[in-house]
């Protein structure tokens, strides 16, 4: 039982780093656009033959927060359903809209 519990925590692992990793290629033109929304990434895309993509902790500041439960709970079922792609990019896209929003 701990073991089949075991290998699905893994294979959600790896789908989830898998997801975290697509959300920054490009999407292929032949594809069908998604029904599902997803959170875009919030950074422009560098063209990798030019410039040595940076690792995440360069692009990326580590903060430790709080969320109130009852949003953390709204936010883990977002990411657990794929209707985000990454805690991460979402927090990322609140701010970012937020300071569009009051031009800062």
């Amino acid at each position: 039982m701990k073991k089949i519990k075991l290998a699905e925590t893994a294979k959600q692992a790896i789908e989830s780093k898998k997801k975290f990793k697509n959300q920054f290629k490009e999407p292929k033109e032949t594809q069908p656009e998604s029904p599902s929304p997803q959170v875009p990434p919030t950074s422009p895309k560098i063209d990798n033959t030019l410039a040595p993509k940076l690792p995440f902790e360069d692009s990326h500041k580590r903060i430790t927060t709080y969320l109130e439960k009852s949003l953390h709970s709204k936010v883990t079922q977002l990411k657990a359903t794929g209707k985000i792609s990454s805690i991460t990019a979402l927090i990322n896209l609140a701010v970012e809209d937020y300071i569009k929003k009051h031009h800062l």
